[in-house]
């Protein structure tokens, strides 16, 4: 099985085209902002690609470095990053009937200066994990891989797909405590489509599982007990601000069951495409210290995960394209603790986007692109066993402006500029002085100070696309550069507590590879 995400990938990648209706240019997704998101899109969500869409067939490579360094953030945030990545997808169809798509990557981190966080790649909320207030540094490892195949049962009709999602992630860490983590993830996507004229629409399935395992030991003796090197003891987080003190001395082991429901589709009316997504998705957690294959075992925490998604993205096929996008995301989970032999944490997260970008004078030697993006964030969270409570809200104001100028030989310098303001529009942190912890003081203070921030962010991006060097193929270099800077806090900071404060870089160096 393993192989089959590369069967699939070299498929997707073989040589491809994209063929051109009405006033759509043939070479947009390599001009346009909109014309990219579209293009996004469709590879996302594999089932709508079929006959109807611009798309025939598509293949993208990409190799990059990223390096970044963030004195602003939260306590569970590394100082400095350092990434090598490569990556691939693409989409074929073969014969009149079979559709295949697929997607790789692979990516290599280093991670200076990480606290709090002795975890995989755990969702944002998940409250079963190791932390250490002593920082150190992470190697990581990311494996992903995604296989779709589809076959028209009655062309231009039904059409079934088959869609295989695969994750392995591995990590370590030099510091005491050393961890040692590793993650696997398999997601199953049956789905069936019909189109009617113009209309599509699918069912789509979820399923699937993961398997994670922590594991913690100590090279110098003396950081475990006593109290000389507090810094140097882990703690086993339940919730938020539920910890146990205790040092474990078995690894943690995470079983996760995905199940959900998809319902996608597509229509279009004159220059006008509207594609949309829908999804339910509920995660159920177990960690425990036993092994699965035990007849019985003791769950520690089991935690319950519901994940409303929607997104609708709707694009004007025409010289200037203009494309709108909107998307919603709510989620809502709740624990069952093991020894309190009842419910403890409950969690809630909402988050909204609305954006459109447009182009201008796209049949010029200089086109331009403008837009507006606001995304509004919503987090709760609730412990009941240590009466720690946290709400809050803010709100991500970005203007994406672009400007492509097409040399003579058809190559292309393309400049992207997104400045964006973050405002912080409620705060709020309840802890009681007698439930004050190691937690409390290393992360959620930390993180009360960081998202009650207003901050000024700056992206660009400055590529040059060469499509007259290689007969057949397009090539793409790139540099991105990122710039966070904070205003001043204007709460108090409380006493033992920790402020993470300061200006966020990040840059990056990648070449594209268009097949």
């Amino acid at each position: 099985m393993k192989y089959v995400p590369y069967l699939f990938l070299l498929c997707c990648c073989m040589p491809a085209t994209i063929q051109a209706q009405d006033d759509y240019k043939s070479d947009s997704i390599l001009r346009y902002s909109a014309s990219e998101q579209y293009i996004d899109f469709l590879l996302s969500h594999p089932t709508l690609l079929w006959d109807s869409t611009q798309l025939k067939a598509f293949g993208v490579a990409d190799l990059h470095y990223l390096s970044k360094r963030n004195d602003f953030r939260t306590a569970q945030t590394e100082r400095e990053q350092q990434t090598a990545a490569f990556a691939a997808r693409g989409y074929n169809k073969i014969g009149s009937r079979v559709y295949v798509s697929g997607s790789f990557q692979f990516r290599k981190s280093w991670q200076d200066s990480l606290a709090y966080a002795l975890r995989g790649p755990q969702l944002d909320g998940m409250p079963t994990y190791y932390f250490v207030p002593k920082a150190g540094t992470f190697e990581r490892q990311v494996y992903q891989a995604t296989a779709h195949v589809g076959y028209a049962l009655k062309p231009d009709k039904w059409r079934a797909d088959l869609q295989m999602d695969y994750l392995h992630h591995w990590a370590t860490r030099s510091v005491d405590p050393r961890m040692e983590h590793y993650t696997m993830q398999l997601v199953l996507k049956p789905s069936l489509s019909y189109r009617h004229g113009t209309l599509q629409t699918t069912v789509q399935g979820i399923w699937g599982y993961a398997n994670a395992q922590t594991n913690l030991s100590y090279k110098h003796t003396p950081y475990t007990f006593g109290n000389a090197f507090p810094e140097y003891h882990y703690r086993t987080s339940y919730g938020y601000g539920n910890i146990s003190l205790a040092l474990d001395s078995s690894d943690m082991r995470q079983y996760d069951h995905y199940k959900g429901l998809a319902l996608l589709g597509k229509t279009r009316k004159a220059n006008w495409e509207v594609l949309w997504h829908g999804e339910y998705l509920k995660t159920q957690q177990n960690s425990t210290n036993d092994q699965r294959r035990m007849v019985d075992y003791y769950v520690k925490q089991r935690f319950s995960l519901d994940a409303f998604r929607v997104s609708i993205f709707g694009i004007q096929h025409q010289i200037n394209p203009l494309a709108i996008r909107l998307a919603a995301e709510h989620k809502q989970g709740e624990d069952f603790h093991g020894n309190m032999r009842r419910k403890n944490y409950v969690l809630k997260q909402s988050r909204a986007l609305i954006g459109f970008t447009k182009t201008l004078q796209s049949e010029s030697r200089l086109p331009k692109e403008f837009g507006m993006e606001t995304i509004i964030t919503y987090d709760e969270r609730t412990d009941g066993s240590t009466n720690h409570y946290m709400q809050r809200s803010w709100m991500d104001v970005g203007v994406p402006l672009a400007l492509t100028y097409v040399l003579p030989s058809e190559n292309r310098i393309r400049w992207a500029f997104r400045p964006s303001y973050r405002i912080a529009l409620r705060n709020e942190l309840n802890i009681p002085s007698t439930q004050l912890n190691v937690f409390s003081t290393g992360i959620a203070y930390p993180e009360h100070y960081h998202y009650g921030t207003n901050a000024l962010s700056l992206q660009t991006r400055l590529a040059y696309i060469d499509r007259a060097s290689m007969k057949n193929y397009t090539i793409g270099w790139y540099v991105d550069f990122g710039w966070t800077r904070p205003a001043n806090y204007r709460g108090e900071i409380y006493p033992g507590t920790q402020h993470y404060s300061g200006n966020n870089t990040a840059w990056q160096l990648g070449i594209n590879f268009y097949l």
